[in-house]
Formats: C-alpha cells, structure tokens, sequence
C-alpha cells in the first residue's frame, strides 16, 4: 500500500523489488468541500477506533494544553469511533477538559461509512487529528483531505505518502503532548487558507483517488493473469 511497506517487505523477507508494486489505496473525491469555521474558533475532527495504539490520551492532553493557551479561543473536538476503550475516552475527556470554558468535546461513537464521510462536509471543520502509535495510510485522513480538510498526525507507518506539510503538520513518529499542541497551533494558522485546503483535497485526486487506483489495481491482476508481466 505505501513505499514504507515495499521497503519492509524488501528489509525484512529479502523480497526482489523488481516483483514489488505499491498499489495505494483511494476514496472517493466528494463533490463538495469543507467549510472552515469562523474567527473565535477552531473545530477539530478525529476519527479512529478507542484503543491505545490511537493514543486519545495524548490527543485529549494536548487540547487541555491547547484550550489553557488560547482562553479567548473556542475549541470544538468531535471524535467518530467507537470500541472498548470509548468510555475511558470519555471520562478521560471529562478530567481534563471540562474545566475549560472554552473547550467543548462530543463522542459521535460508531456510525455508518457514509456518515464518516459525510461530517466534514456537513460540520464546520478546521483540521483532522490523528496521534495514532502505528498506522499504514489512514482512510479517515483520505476522506477528510478528499473534503478539503488539512491534517496533522505523527510520521508512523506510509504516513509520510499521504500527510505533507506543504498542506498539514506531519510531526514526528512519537509525538509529546506539548508537540501536538503546537502542530494544533501550527495548522490552525494555515488550516483556513482556500489554496492550503486545495492542496490538502489535491493530493487524495492525485495519489489516492479510488476511481483511479482501483481500476488501475484490477488492470495489473488481469496482466497478470494473461501472463503479461
């Protein structure tokens, strides 16, 4: 799926590179795009399952660092996803944020595909987060790009082939509370420029475009199979 991967497969099993293809994965590109909300506030996304490996603790810190810089600021995070740790996530979120004025929260849980997809476009959104301690190429980020929506996450797995900070924040692979909220502070001054959200819905139509890459991925097998090599 990423060049990541290809050079594990490469590094570790001694796989030839000549008999390695990336074939990505895609999304669907949207017609329409996000909208960003207005001045006095900031609205964040993140969607992902709640178990430790997505590390919402950090996430849930670092909008409590985030919040107690910016008192003047309202910040809205929504959550999509569910699993067995929501309700720590939950209660977690209630410690740390509630003493916020300025910090609101909501946990949407597990809803269908279509809604996930459908959220930044309906709801006012600034940027996607991700804290996740291990990914290949995230399709929440895809779909969240593909709607115009600029993303910050740690540079873990194919990440880097996806997020750029030509229209996000890729931090690094073990981000600190502190570092995340400051990507926070570093996107949300760029996160409502028109060309930064193009290059964001941009690079999904140019890399990860499912009416692209799975015809493509088909096409390969059917060459494979007529021994076409």
């Amino acid at each position: 799926l990423s060049a990541e991967a290809g050079d594990y497969m490469e590094n570790a099993y001694g796989i030839p590179p000549g008999i390695l293809c990336i074939a990505p994965l895609g999304v669907p590109v949207p017609a329409l795009s996000s909208t960003p909300g207005g001045d006095g506030e900031v609205n964040i996304v993140s969607v992902s399952f709640c178990r430790p490996v997505k590390r919402l603790d950090k996430i849930i810190d670092a909008l409590a660092v985030f919040a107690g810089r910016h008192g003047r600021l309202k910040v809205n995070w929504r959550h999509i996803g569910g699993g067995a740790g929501l309700d720590e996530a939950k209660a977690y979120a209630r410690l740390r944020l509630s003493s916020f004025a300025n910090a609101t929260y909501a946990f949407h849980g597990t809803i269908p595909n279509s809604d996930v997809k459908a959220f930044c476009i309906q709801n006012k959104t600034d940027l996607f987060i991700n804290a996740s301690e291990s990914e290949g190429i995230p399709v929440s980020i895809m779909e969240a790009m593909a709607a115009g929506v600029p993303p910050l996450a740690p540079d873990v797995g194919g990440m880097a082939d996806l997020v750029s900070d030509d229209f996000g924040v890729l931090m690094g692979d073990n981000p600190s509370v502190e570092d995340i909220a400051d990507g926070i502070e570093e996107l949300m001054k760029k996160a409502r420029s028109p060309e930064i959200r193009r290059k964001a819905r941009e690079r999904v139509e140019n890399r990860f475009n499912a009416a692209k890459n799975y015809p493509e991925f088909i096409e390969r097998l059917h060459a494979l199979a007529a021994g076409k090599r």
